[in-house]
């Protein structure tokens, strides 16, 4: 069977097109689901520290049941980037997430200016707060 350079043509073209497209439908395979979405809770004696993690990167802190803080966040593989009101807005500390079950957390400090919040975060060990069904 003879091939027209029409036909040689689709056929390379077809090739790297369906390879590009199963890399892209792999690549949301490889990225695992944000493991911080959600309510996470350390108690602390007579005092209870909550955080609300959402998908869209913001979240709430609460202690004892009042808003305490907000800020962003973003999670690469096991590192977190943290930001909030109480230092500068626009600067992300950095904190790689340490998973001894996955609905126990502790944070490992990277980098972060605020000292604050430097102090503040690893000495954090958060549980995830299991929602109740109705």
């Amino acid at each position: 069977m003879r091939q027209t350079a029409t036909s040689i043509m689709k056929e390379g073209f077809t090739l790297p097109v369906g390879f590009i497209g199963l890399l892209v439908l792999s690549s949301f395979a490889i990225d695992p689901p944000n493991p911080m979405v959600g309510r996470w809770q350390q108690q602390i004696e007579r005092v209870t520290l909550r955080f609300n993690f959402r998908p869209d990167g913001t979240y709430d802190g609460f202690v004892n049941g009042k808003s305490y803080l907000t800020g962003r966040y973003y999670v690469h593989q096991d590192t977190m980037g943290v930001t909030d009101g109480k230092c500068n807005p626009a600067y992300f500390g950095i904190y790689r997430l340490k998973f001894s079950v996955p609905d126990s957390v502790r944070f490992i400090t990277i980098l972060d200016t605020c000292r604050d919040r430097r102090e503040t975060v690893p000495t954090l060990a958060l549980g995830r707060v299991t929602p109740v069904k109705p």
